[in-house]
């Protein structure tokens, strides 16, 4: 049977809905996991900051490594699919290749 591929697009939606599970679906469990992890500890250290008064440095330091986490995240999913589509086609591919190479 031929190989079920990951869509890239796919994974970078579901990052975008929900961060990590772009890579949960990819087949990367931890990295998922991690990526909301790192997601829900940077909104509540900016909210503690942002409660306690610290509005514009809160704010700041939130705003900006959540967008860049957010965008790597989404990245990354893409990424792991494509990765794993790489392999799969070519666990796929190599019994045929090497049955060629062979008879030569």
């Amino acid at each position: 049977p031929l190989p079920k591929l990951k869509d890239p697009q796919k994974a970078r939606i579901l990052s975008s809905i929900l961060p990590g599970l772009g890579q949960i679906y990819a087949g990367k469990i931890w990295d998922g996991m991690l990526s909301f992890s790192l997601h829900a500890a940077t909104l509540g250290l900016s909210g503690w900051a942002f409660i306690s008064g610290f509005y514009v440095s809160g704010w700041l330091s939130g705003a900006t490594v959540l967008q860049k986490l957010y965008t790597g995240g989404k990245d990354r999913a893409v990424h792991f699919c494509q990765e794993k589509n790489r392999i799969d086609v070519a666990s796929y591919t190599h019994p045929v290749r090497k049955f060629l190479l062979d008879r030569n």
